[in-house]
């Protein structure tokens, strides 16, 4: 079934407002900016929802960035977030239905959500899925000088004993949602108020840091380009 990507865009831009969408590799790319993220949640939520009760539904990537918020998955206890100082009470918390435990997103951060059939693309297996986007993850960040790693037992990717990418998702009849949030050049303070991912002690690092000249206008287009690859691959598709 052929998509149209403006008719696509304009049932979730009822949600989060406007957006620019294209095609990569057969996968509807979606850039939203800067939004609400309960908001965003809401229309992500609904948006799977449809996109696994509709045959022939295609992935899609939501590139989004949010103002300063704390999101609280399922693994989450208060000791995550009970040392909060006064100057972080003033950011809002955010319950969301994903995996994972505390975080903190706010501007200068690139977060992408993945919204792909699982079932499908890799034989209704999470765990190949999460692997095979940290795994393109690192090949990518590698390719830029970028010395990325896994570290066995925690999610996302790291940088020497750092973080630098941090991955949540959750899963409806075979379509994940949530998805990965780069610190590419944003206040990294908030992170110290929590821990981070339930792992006290651990520091946050960020592109900026890392190569002082990066943007977050340079980033999206390269990583999008390397995760819809992988998409296509698993779909059998060359590729576009």
């Amino acid at each position: 079934m052929a998509l149209d990507a403006k008719l696509v865009a304009d049932r979730v831009e009822l949600l989060v407002g406007k957006s620019t969408s294209y095609f990569c590799n057969h996968c509807l790319v979606r850039n939203i900016g800067l939004v609400q993220y309960d908001r965003c949640f809401v229309a992500m939520v609904e948006e799977v929802k449809f996109l696994s009760s509709s045959s022939g539904s295609i992935p899609q990537l939501w590139v989004v960035e949010h103002p300063p918020v704390f999101t609280v998955g399922f693994s989450a206890s208060p000791e995550h977030f009970s040392s909060l100082g006064m100057l972080y009470r003033k950011i809002p918390f955010v319950f969301a239905d994903r995996g994972g435990q505390v975080t903190y997103h706010g501007p200068g951060q690139l977060v992408l959500y993945l919204l792909v059939d699982v079932r499908r693309l890799f034989s209704s297996s999470p765990r190949l899925f999460v692997s095979c986007i940290e795994e393109v993850l690192v090949v990518f960040f590698r390719s830029k000088g970028i010395d990325a790693h896994l570290r066995n037992g925690y999610p996302g990717i790291y940088v020497s004993d750092s973080k630098l990418v941090s991955l949540g998702f959750r899963f409806h009849k075979g379509w994940s949602y949530h998805g990965i949030a780069i610190n590419v050049d944003m206040d990294l303070a908030p992170f110290s108020a929590i821990n981070p991912c339930g792992d006290r002690g651990l520091r946050m690092t960020q592109l900026v840091d890392i190569k002082p000249n990066v943007t977050i206008s340079d980033v999206p287009s390269a990583i999008i380009k390397a995760l819809t690859d992988c998409l296509a691959k698993q779909g059998g598709y060359c590729g576009s």
